[in-house]
């Protein structure tokens, strides 16, 4: 019984460890994908943009006219008359614009989402090169306590007379070269941690967010090219860009059809 339930509770734990590293790397990527420049800039972009070609598809503005006449060979009185009268395109017109709008639409969202990507990319490689940094700062600040123990060895020795200056000095650049070493190791993490804040709008990411992560397995190269041409927006474009040009032959063809009008007199 003590048995099951220890490891009941071990199973427990490692799941949790594993959704805390999915989670991790999840969670910064969620805040980089809310809180870019660059990705809320274009969205105000793509919101302009369809606005703008929303309009393009309205009617003109109805005319009204009103003529009075005063002066005139009538028996009626004054003569008066009013006239409003509204001009618009033939109607298959507006049809072919509106799908064209559609694909225009479908165009700049898979813009977005390759920028999306490539900067959601860009974050990846970052976190995975701040994970690498993390462990190479580890095993630094390891070789350094090494290295001080073997100089503070070599100390207590030089002081006992038992040994020359030469290996004291040599202990002594040994560890100050560690230190170096350690100290290039900070400055990139530092550096790794701008870039992450820089992509998450000026906002900083703390170390602790990033857990680490397990190499996962390699899928297979069909399995590969098969989520590649379902998943990356940039050869999605490629379709909705021809798409988008067979719409706009549709429309100029359209175009070619006569305007109408109609309107409404009174006397």
């Amino acid at each position: 019984m003590y048995r099951n339930i220890v490891s009941a509770v071990c199973g427990i734990l490692i799941s949790m460890g594993s959704f805390a590293q999915d989670a991790g790397m999840d969670g910064i990527l969620q805040q980089i994908s809310q809180n870019n420049r660059q990705l809320k800039a274009y969205q105000s972009y793509i919101a302009s943009q369809n606005l703008g070609n929303k309009t393009e598809n309205n009617l003109q503005d109805p005319q009204v006219s009103a003529f009075y006449l005063p002066f005139g060979e009538h028996q009626t009185g004054d003569y008066t008359e009013y006239q409003v009268s509204q001009q618009f395109e033939f109607p298959t017109v507006y049809g072919a614009r509106s799908k064209r709008i559609d694909n225009q639409k479908e165009l700049l969202e898979l813009e977005y989402e390759t920028l999306h990507q490539k900067i959601l990319l860009d974050a990846k490689k970052q976190l995975l090169e701040l994970q690498t940094l993390q462990k190479r700062k580890e095993l630094e600040e390891k070789r350094v306590e090494q290295a001080k123990q073997v100089y503070d060895q070599i100390q207590r020795l030089f002081d006992a007379e038992q040994i020359g200056i030469l290996e004291l000095n040599k202990a002594k650049v040994a560890w100050l070269q560690e230190q170096f070493e350690l100290d290039q190791v900070n400055i990139r993490v530092r550096n790794t941690l701008l870039e992450l804040q820089k992509l998450n709008g000026g906002n900083a990411i703390e170390t602790g967010q990033v857990q680490l992560f397990e190499n996962p397995e390699l899928a297979e190269m069909q399995t590969l090219w098969e989520e590649k041409l379902s998943e990356d927006a940039e050869i999605q474009q490629l379709t909705a860009r021809e798409n988008l040009a067979q719409q706009q032959v549709k429309l100029e063809k359209n175009k070619i059809l006569p305007d109408l009008s109609i309107g409404y007199n009174y006397q």
